[in-house]
């Protein structure tokens, strides 16, 4: 069987410099996770929400003081947030399923748990992040993609990843969520170049994509005297501040839209049971006794 994108570019990775850290969004059993470690990876973040794969990742951590388990879900905010395992349990999601329904029209909700969430700059912020190793981040967390490059972004410089590996659908499948092209266009916003993708998958595409490094000579030469003036770097911080509240504030209102038509759904569902108990009462008072 040969190898995927992601396991080659693992190889020719650690064949050409040492790596650091990997952090996995959406580990699943950590198929993956014998690539991590031949690849010499010297700290590996395993995160996954849905708990049918929790005792698979133990068992891998098992005399493998490298790896960390993460039972919690990428979200906006740190809190705790209700979580939908379906039966194809790979696309269980803290969102409701939109366009994924026409990819799987069997598509069912089999459990819904409380979990705990939080954001990526806690994931990573007890993570040792040396400047001279490759660091990966692997985004496989459905319908949270763009809340992990949106925190992508925002990491500060000590956290940086060089390479992202990139598994989503051709179009949005969540509310709220963005197809792998968009996803693509904002990673290149941030500075990434791609690399390498698969379409093995016709509904989904997995990409590799890598963030040059900057040399001190190159830094130096983008250097201005506007960039020295700490007013500008302030202003610059209150940009990117802002950037991140509207994005923020946005995914919120999403949310909060979708509570409102799932409150919606179950009021009416509430009503049609209200109706059929009275109807039942109706006859059940009206039966002559025998």
């Amino acid at each position: 069987m040969p190898l995927s994108l992601w396991s080659r570019t693992l190889k020719s990775l650690s064949d050409a410099a040492p790596i650091g850290t990997i952090v996995h969004l959406g580990a699943g059993e950590g198929r993956l996770v014998p690539d991590f470690l031949t690849a010499g990876a010297r700290h590996i973040v395993l995160q996954e929400p849905n708990r049918a794969f929790h005792a698979a990742l133990k068992r891998l951590r098992e005399n493998e003081p490298t790896i960390e388990v993460l039972e919690s879900a990428l979200s906006t905010a740190s809190g705790q947030q209700p979580f939908m395992s379906f039966n194809v349990a790979r696309q269980s999601s803290l969102r409701q399923p939109t366009q994924l329904l026409a990819l799987y029209p069997a598509l069912k909700e089999v459990r819904k748990t409380v979990l705990e969430t939080v954001t990526l700059d806690q994931v990573v912020q007890t993570v040792a992040m040396d400047a001279d190793l490759e660091h990966i981040l692997i985004i496989d967390c459905p319908g949270e993609e763009k809340t992990a490059l949106d925190q992508l972004a925002d990491l500060p410089p000590a956290k940086t990843f060089t390479h992202v590996f990139l598994r989503a659908g051709c179009l949005p499948l969540y509310h709220g969520s963005l197809g792998v092209d968009a996803l693509a266009e904002q990673l290149k916003t941030q500075g990434f170049e791609i690399k390498g993708e698969s379409h093995a998958d016709a509904d989904f595409t997995h990409l590799v994509l890598t963030k040059p490094r900057v040399t001190p000579a190159q830094a130096n030469d983008t250097e201005t005297p506007e960039s020295e003036d700490p007013r500008v770097a302030e202003i610059r911080d209150l940009h990117r501040r802002l950037d991140h509240s509207e994005r923020l504030a946005e995914r919120l209102h999403a949310d909060l839209e979708d509570l409102r038509d799932r409150y919606g759904e179950l009021l009416k569902h509430s009503e049609n049971q209200a109706d059929l108990l009275g109807q039942l009462a109706g006859r059940l008072g009206t039966k002559e006794p025998e």
